[in-house]
C-alpha cells in the first residue's frame, strides 16, 4: 500500500500555523460524508466501528454502538483513542485524541467526546495523492507517432491521471507509451509522456489509467496547483452537503 502512513495532502504543511484550522476541515468532511470509523483504545480493551456525529473548534464527537455504551466498567475518561478513518481507493486516515468524556444523544444513544487531534497521518496504495478532476473536467491529448486520443480529466497526481475516451477512438494498449501527452488545466498546459497501466471498457467509452514521466518544474506546479483549487471545491462542497443536512 505504498509508504505508510504518509501525510494527508490537505496537512502538507504541519510546522505552519493553520494547521489546526485545516484539521478540522477535514474532520467536518469526514462528518459531512459518514465515513466509516474503527475506533480503539491504546490497549485495544475497547474497540467499535463508528461515525463522525459533529466537530467543534477543541473536540470531536463520535457514535457508540448501543452494545458498547457501558464499556463494561472501564473508565475511558482521559485515555488516548486511536481513530482509523477508512476512505475509497484503500486509503486510509488514522489520528489520535484523548477522550473528554460521554454525551447522551437526542436519540438516546451514546457518543464520546474526544479532543481535536493536532495532527493525522495518511495511507494509500498510490505513490502519489490523487484527486477528482473539477468540473467541467478538463481535456487530454495523447499523441504518438501519427496517432491521437482526445478525451477528458478523471483525476489527477504529480504521478499520474485517468481519463475517458470514446470507445470509436483509436485503440491502446497496456505499456504504449505516449510521447506527447497535454492537459488543458486551467493552471497550465501539461505537457509530458504518458505510459498506459490500465483500460477499462464501459460501453460507449473507455477509461484510461497512465503513469506520467518528463514532467517539467513548470509542470509539476501546474498540476499542484490544480489539485490545491480541487481540493478547495471539494471542501466547500462537502460543507455546503453538511449544511443542507443541518
Amino acid at each position: 500500500m505504498g509508504d505508510p502512513l504518509r501525510k494527508l495532502g490537505l496537512m502538507d504543511d504541519l510546522t505552519k500555523e493553520e494547521h489546526p484550522h485545516r484539521i478540522r476541515e477535514m474532520l467536518e468532511s469526514f462528518a459531512a460524508t459518514t465515513a466509516v470509523l474503527s475506533v480503539s483504545t491504546l490497549d485495544g480493551a475497547v474497540a467499535f466501528s463508528s461515525r463522525v456525529l459533529r466537530v467543534g473548534a477543541t473536540f470531536l464527537d463520535v457514535s457508540v454502538p448501543a452494545a458498547q455504551k457501558d464499556w463494561g466498567g472501564i473508565d475511558l475518561c482521559g485515555q488516548p483513542l486511536n481513530i482509523h478513518v477508512h476512505l475509497q481507493d484503500e486509503a486510509s486516515v488514522y489520528l489520535q485524541g484523548a477522550i473528554l468524556g460521554k454525551n447522551v444523544e437526542k436519540d438516546g444513544g451514546t457518543s464520546l467526546r474526544v479532543a481535536a487531534p493536532e495532527s493525522l497521518t495518511f495511507d494509500q496504495r498510490r505513490r502519489h495523492r490523487r484527486l477528482a478532476s473539477t468540473n467541467p473536467p478538463p481535456g487530454i491529448s495523447l499523441g504518438n507517432r501519427g496517432k491521437r486520443v482526445i478525451g477528458s480529466l478523471e483525476n489527477i497526481s504529480i504521478g499520474g491521471l485517468s481519463m475517458r475516451a470514446p470507445s470509436a477512438g483509436p485503440s491502446v494498449r497496456v505499456g504504449e507509451v505516449f510521447t506527447l501527452c497535454q492537459v488543458s488545466l486551467d493552471t497550465g498546459m501539461v505537457n509530458c509522456s504518458a505510459t498506459i497501466i490500465h483500460i477499462q471498457d464501459r460501453e460507449s467509452e473507455i477509461h484510461i489509467g497512465s503513469s506520467l514521466s518528463a514532467l517539467s518544474p513548470q509542470d509539476r506546479r501546474s498540476i499542484e496547483r490544480y489539485m490545491a483549487a480541487a481540493e478547495r471545491e471539494l471542501i466547500r462542497r462537502l460543507r455546503s452537503k453538511a449544511g443542507s443536512l443541518g
